[in-house]
């Protein structure tokens, strides 16, 4: 009887854990990325802070509007890793350090299961459109106002 129980659960739980991962409702805000022109490019970002939120990303979007991202908030400064497992849309993404100066930028495969590292620790990852930087301008030395 136990077994049957516990099969007859197993599923349930699966099923509820996967649509509670994709279904999270990320806050958001609107910033200002100091270019390197020195001109200010709004982006309005959803924040990821918690495991679940940082765990998924941009994961299963298929459409990311220009002018958007998602920005990583990590709670200590370390050399961050990202991959586009289960991420069908290209993206740019931004290792920014705690002051909130962009140290370095690179693009991103689409499903694909290649570590992407920064070079140094920083404290925040910005992921945008692919392509979105380098239309503004927008590389190491620009600056992002922190939420």
């Amino acid at each position: 009887m136990k077994k049957s129980v516990f099969f007859l659960v197993l599923p349930i739980v699966l099923v509820w854990s996967a649509c509670s991962i994709f279904s999270l409702k990320f806050e958001q805000r609107d910033l200002t990325i100091t270019n390197l022109d020195g001109k200010t490019v709004p982006i309005r970002v959803e924040l990821a802070r918690s495991i679940r939120e940082l765990s998924k990303g941009y994961m299963g979007r298929d459409n990311i509007p220009e002018g958007t991202g998602m920005l990583f908030i990590l709670k200590k400064d370390e050399k961050l890793s990202f991959w586009m497992k289960d991420t069908p849309t290209p993206l740019s993404i931004a290792f920014i350090n705690s002051s909130g100066e962009i140290r370095e930028t690179r693009d991103m495969t689409p499903f694909s299961h290649e570590s992407v590292e920064s070079s140094e620790p920083v404290r925040y990852a910005l992921e945008v459109p692919q392509g979105w930087f380098k239309k503004n301008n927008i590389g190491a030395g620009s600056t992002i106002e922190l939420p």
